[in-house]
């Protein structure tokens, strides 16, 4: 399930807080439950989301995922 995911997303930036991945698998994740109508709150996803992603853009400036979630986000 897209929680468990998020969980496990959680589990890896606790070991390494500069995974840029893990940002954005999380950030993915809660962009997707927004997308499909199962975000129970839209706006404060959504906000997540940018935030895990501009993290995961400071970790890593080439991650060409992190800018089109962010895309998708605005």
């Amino acid at each position: 399930s897209m929680q468990e995911s998020m969980q496990a997303f959680d589990r890896a930036i606790q070991l390494d807080s500069t995974y840029s991945d893990a940002y954005l698998g999380k950030a993915n994740a809660l962009n997707l439950l927004v997308t499909l109508k199962y975000a129970t709150d839209e706006t404060r996803d959504l906000r997540e989301a940018e935030q895990l992603t501009l993290l995961a853009i400071k970790h890593r400036t080439d991650n060409a995922q992190a800018y089109a979630v962010l895309g998708n986000i605005y």
